[in-house]
């Protein structure tokens, strides 16, 4: 539970440029090369001499870390990942057969063969068995 008079909610975003409210950073360029721990200031100029963003991508490392990229690129590649990871995502099927103690032979022969049936389609079956009362 948040309490919005303490402070209010922690925010889930990623901060860029002038959003990121640190005196130094980590620098991570934008091939992946360490550059440093350097001011916030240095940090934004490089960023802007390179037409990139500063991006803060670990919020809790002492400095935070920040890398130069384009924000826009990294956002349309993160939704990509995700849509991707959604797409591949199995979705399990649970079949239910209910059947009763007294049930003919040939009723259970049929119910018997759509459980196969389901089994052989990779679905997961539940068999409840019904009692009166």
């Amino acid at each position: 539970m948040v309490n919005e008079q303490r402070g209010g909610a922690i925010s889930v975003e990623t901060r860029i440029n002038d959003r990121i409210r640190v005196p130094e950073v980590r620098l991570v360029g934008p091939n992946g090369e360490q550059v440093g721990i350097v001011r916030i200031e240095d940090a934004l100029r490089l960023a802007v001499e390179a037409d990139l963003d500063l991006v803060e991508v670990a919020p809790m490392a002492k400095p935070p870390v920040c890398k130069l990229m384009d924000f826009g690129k990294f956002k349309y590649e993160a939704a990509l990942k995700e849509r991707e990871s959604r797409k591949n995502q199995t979705h399990t099927v649970i079949k239910e057969m209910k059947l009763r103690p007294k049930i003919d032979q040939h009723d259970y022969e049929t119910k018997k063969g759509h459980v196969e049936r389901f089994l052989k389609a990779g679905d997961k079956v539940k068999i409840t068995i019904m009692f009166r009362g």
